[in-house]
């Protein structure tokens, strides 16, 4: 597996949560290195492994470690978890207007 390209992917899924991330392989392939700048401007590290998404302290040590990078920024930064709950706020009022509009036409 390329923690590289997983790493990618993973970036891909919380791209409208955060302004930007660049992904740097190291170690032989065994991880990747994934740096983030958050909508709020604030920065984090993470590496990811076998073992999951982990969120790196300035040392660069293990903080603490999530699944994934989207559970991490849940977790870890207000402003990607207010652009989530409005997106899925924003995704189930469309949902709920089309199932109504639905409802309305039988």
């Amino acid at each position: 597996m390329s923690w590289e390209v997983e790493a990618h992917a993973q970036v891909d899924d919380v791209r409208h949560g955060i302004k930007t991330a660049e992904v740097v392989a190291a170690d032989g392939g065994t991880h990747a290195t994934i740096d983030i700048r958050c909508k709020d401007d604030a920065q984090l590290k993470a590496s990811l492994d076998v073992r999951g998404v982990h969120i790196l302290d300035p040392q660069g040590a293990v903080a603490r470690s999530y699944d994934t990078l989207h559970s991490l920024l849940l977790n870890e930064n207000g402003a990607f978890r207010k652009a989530f709950n409005t997106a899925l706020a924003s995704q189930l009022a469309a949902l709920a207007e089309a199932d109504n509009a639905g409802d309305a036409r039988r």
